[in-house]
């Protein structure tokens, strides 16, 4: 794992001892002058290639700080707002048509995996995602997006095969999932999204308030290998 040096703007990565979920160890990014900048991994072509057509599911844990590296004000972080929060973006890299074996061109999948509602700016938060894989020759993932020069850690993450459950082909539906949105994402801009009591009184809803257009609210990309 290590920095993306897209662009090679000014920024580093270490080992965090101590700093990640329950004392374990984590890796930080600091310097991060730009949003579109933070740590990635490179995919083992080996294992990603035989997993295209597939569904994969993608989960890490992010905690934001500023450059004092104490916990992010509130507002800093808005779930709602692009370059406002962390979000994964896959990156696969091509050769050009006419080109095999010589030039490549790239294809990015942003928001393939993003931060699920409630976040809590004192402690980690998930990041989560479900996506196909396409056809490529490089894959590659980055945490990014989070503003301009916040400083995070990251933890436990995992990217492996979805696999199909046609007894449940909503996952998540009830929010209970860590207590999250995990698996949702609503669809609009500038929006208000919350955790709240459930129908009848119990358990979880997703809120979302402050639409700004008829077409807007929760949506979710299903695994289509189970319908």
């Amino acid at each position: 794992i290590h920095t993306m040096y897209k662009y090679r703007t000014s920024r580093d990565v270490d080992v965090a001892p101590g700093m990640g979920i329950d004392g374990t160890d984590a890796l930080i990014a600091t310097e991060r002058n730009a949003h579109w900048t933070g740590i990635g991994q490179n995919v083992d072509s080996r294992c990603s290639q035989m997993l295209v057509g597939e569904w994969v599911e993608f989960s890490a844990h992010v905690k934001l700080f500023d450059q004092s590296l104490n916990p992010t004000a509130e507002g800093v972080i808005d779930p709602t707002k692009w370059n406002k929060y962390p979000m994964m973006t896959a990156t696969r890299r091509l050769y050009r048509e006419g080109y095999e074996n010589t030039f490549y061109t790239y294809k990015e999948d942003y928001a393939a995996a993003s931060l699920a509602v409630p976040y809590n700016n004192e402690d980690y938060n998930l990041v989560h995602g479900i996506f196909r894989v396409k056809d490529h020759h490089r894959l590659y993932w980055e945490i990014e997006r989070a503003p301009d020069n916040v400083v995070y850690t990251i933890n436990d993450v995992s990217l492996k095969k979805f696999e199909c459950n046609n007894q449940e082909i909503v996952p998540n539906g009830n929010f209970e999932e860590d207590g999250t949105t995990k698996f949702w994402k609503p669809y609009g801009n500038d929006q208000v999204w919350s955790i709240v009591t459930g129908y009848g009184g119990s358990g979880n809803a997703f809120k979302i308030e402050n639409r700004q257009h008829y077409s807007h609210g929760h949506m979710m990309y299903l695994n289509t290998d189970c319908l």
